[in-house]
């Protein structure tokens, strides 16, 4: 009995550090591709300064400084965001009714 418990032991001893070796080498490929995590997570930002000016920097140099914003709704993109937010609404408005009758 002592032999046989000796055995799993030492199996799953042998198993736990194929483990830990595995989950080490995945570590270490993980930062040779994204890098070290004490390097910053994202590549850029951007900030708004004001209504007009962005600033954009990507790993922490400065890019662009302003940047005009064009006006982007047009009669699709309008038409699209009111059947939205009519759904939206509509779904609100029905989840709202089925949850005051089950009070």
């Amino acid at each position: 009995m002592f032999k046989f418990t000796f055995q799993i032991v030492l199996l799953v001893m042998i198993l736990l550090f194929g483990v830990f070796l595995g989950m080490d080498t995945a570590e270490k490929g993980i930062y040779s591709i994204e890098g070290m995590p004490s390097a910053p997570t994202q590549s850029f930002e951007m900030e708004k300064l004001d209504d007009e000016s962005i600033q954009v920097s990507v790993f922490g140099k400065s890019i662009a400084n302003t940047v005009s914003v064009a006006p982007s709704e047009d009669f699709i993109s309008g038409l699209g965001n009111n059947i939205g937010l009519f759904i939206t609404e509509a779904t609100r408005t029905g989840v709202d009714f089925l949850l005051g009758l089950l009070e």
